[in-house]
């Protein structure tokens, strides 16, 4: 137990973003670059959607097909922005809170 109270601590680096040291939830930075990482796969994710959907109803069956895959693909990337959304949200008003 001793061993690993005097073993330095990693870091974690769940972003990576331009070559810079590691972004995330552990600086108020990370936290504003998460948020803006998952408003954007959001919004992106739902303007996609909303882009295709519109167009399914004229176009024949296997071209309806990969538009099914593609907003379930829209739909997981939105899912994952919204990952990203509620963890800067969470990080960044722990941030502002102290």
């Amino acid at each position: 137990m001793a061993l690993l109270a005097v073993t330095p601590r990693r870091a974690s680096c769940p972003l990576a973003i331009g070559g810079v040291p590691c972004t995330g939830r552990l600086t108020a930075v990370g936290a504003t670059i998460l948020l803006s990482t998952g408003i954007g796969a959001v919004a992106l994710a739902i303007y996609g959607i909303f882009r295709v959907l519109p167009e399914i109803h004229a176009a024949p069956i296997l071209l309806r097909v990969w538009v099914m895959f593609s907003v379930c693909c829209g739909a997981l990337a939105g899912f994952a922005g919204g990952f990203y959304l509620l963890l800067g949200i969470i990080s960044l008003e722990a941030f502002l809170r102290y």
